[in-house]
């Protein structure tokens, strides 16, 4: 469900939160809301400046992008290299690891 900039989400709901974390600098943000946000399945997107520009999201690629044969860790790698494709992209697992993509490929693993 889609709301116009000036109408409020319905309370209690993820698109509350959007509304009222909307271009919100990331930097900005106290550590647990940053933390609640980033337990939300899907990605955190960021433009240039780091402002917030969604959470949760879910990144859809075309099926044209080239994936590498070597991809077998699953969904959120396959993910993390399309979206690299379109920018910069750091990685977080769920055991904590973290990766940084750029152009396709994985660039570095901590």
């Amino acid at each position: 469900m889609l709301h116009r900039q000036h109408e409020p989400a319905k309370s209690g709901s993820k698109n509350q939160l959007h509304y009222l974390l909307r271009s919100q600098r990331v930097t900005e943000l106290s550590q647990p809301v940053l933390e609640t946000i980033a337990r939300i399945d899907g990605g955190i997107v960021l433009d240039r400046q780091g402002d917030l520009l969604a959470f949760g999201a879910i990144l859809r690629h075309s099926p044209v992008v080239a994936m590498p044969d070597e991809v077998t860790e699953g969904s959120r790698s396959a993910a993390a290299i399309a979206a690299s494709q379109l920018g910069n992209v750091l990685k977080v697992s769920e055991d904590g690891r973290l990766s940084f993509y750029k152009d396709g490929h994985c660039v570095w693993d901590f």
